[in-house]
């Protein structure tokens, strides 16, 4: 029922995993093993993870050449882990989500999926029959409530018309929530493809993540005091007195020790403000502060804000901070909010 054609999910995990250099592979939710067996024909080191036994009863059949797993993802180092089959839709909730992802973190070293973009809305052209052989098959919504769709899998007997139904729902997530929640197990989204022939936009979302170890999330004030005190006096160090402002509530860690911290303000219901963000030394020129910035402008999307500004200053010093801005997108506009118009400092604004 799931055949793929040319250029879809085999093709363009396999074309992946070349171009990242991947040599083992692990597939969680392979089902009957058409995407793990096909990789392994192409003589990739492929282990194929399901919790339906009589799913690997079926797949075990189509290839040898694979290690088949029944239950959750194995102890180990994998290269690349796949979801195809839009398997990441099937945790609905925040916490299965987390605890995929979270177990993802600690195994593989990038991660790709794929997830119907909700922009779309494939379930409002529900049902469309499926022909294979002697069965025919359909899904009809049930509910939609938020994200989630409910809905019911028919499955016709040609040949007697008897029918078997079962029950599901999928989660719909945004791009902006896969990217939050990404970043949050440690995983920074290097490209999101809208179909199989990496258009940039389309019915699918297809991420490509990498494993940086670095996990972003709501930091208590108490807890970045230090690293936002280091900030102001940088700041205070190469800006005049009056020119600083600052509020700081999200953070960057790695193996528990924060690494970097940044902001937003609600300006109102469709605008925020970027706010202070800072990236250890030891951490500069990691890609940190994009990957920092990424997560934010995620969390802004989120949150429904239209345009996200900020403040930065003229001196050379924030010559890095302004070019990975201006990298992002944002462009130089008027002051806004409380800032005025001085030497020592520029705003920025992006439309999201």
């Amino acid at each position: 029922m799931n055949a793929y054609g040319p250029g879809e999910q085999p093709d363009f995990y396999a074309a992946l995993a070349s171009e990242l250099g991947a040599r083992t592979i692990l597939e969680f939710g392979c089902g009957t093993g058409m995407v793990t067996a096909d990789l392994a024909e192409r003589g990739f080191d492929v282990t194929g993870v399901d919790p339906s036994a009589a799913m690997l009863d079926v797949a075990r059949q189509r290839s040898s050449a694979a290690t088949w797993i029944d239950g959750a993802v194995p102890d180990g180092r994998f290269d690349l882990g796949i979801m195809p089959g839009h398997v990441a839709q099937f945790f609905v909730t925040d916490t299965e989500w987390r605890g995929a992802l979270d177990r993802f973190a600690a195994t593989v070293a990038w991660l790709s999926f794929e997830s119907r973009d909700p922009r779309d809305r494939e379930w409002e052209r529900w049902p469309v029959v499926r022909h294979a052989g002697p069965v025919d098959a359909w899904s009809e919504v049930v509910a939609v409530d938020g994200e989630v769709v409910s809905y019911t899998n028919h499955y016709r007997f040609v040949a007697t018309g008897e029918e078997l139904v079962s029950h599901a729902q999928l989660r719909f997530r945004s791009e902006a929530t896969l990217r939050r929640t990404l970043g949050e197990a440690g995983f920074f989204v290097e490209r999101v493809y809208g179909d199989w022939d990496r258009a940039p936009a389309g019915p699918e979302l297809i991420v490509v993540a990498r494993n940086t170890s670095v996990r972003f999330g709501v930091e208590q004030p108490r807890d970045v005091r230090e690293l936002v005190e280091r900030h102001l006096a940088l700041m205070h160090s190469v800006t005049p007195a009056g020119h600083v402002h600052a509020l700081t509530f999200f953070g960057a860690r790695h193996d528990g020790r924060l690494v970097g911290v940044g902001g937003l303000r609600e300006l109102d219901r469709t605008h925020g403000e970027l706010k202070s963000m800072h990236v250890v030394d030891v951490e500069r020129g990691s890609g940190l502060g994009r990957a920092l910035l990424a997560h934010l402008l995620a969390v802004a999307t989120e949150r429904g804000y239209e345009r996200i500004s900020l403040e930065t200053g003229t001196a050379d010093a924030f010559a890095p901070a302004r070019s990975l801005y201006a990298a992002a997108g944002f462009e130089r506009c008027a002051p806004f909010g409380s800032y005025t118009d001085n030497p020592h400092s520029v705003c920025m604004t992006l439309k999201t």
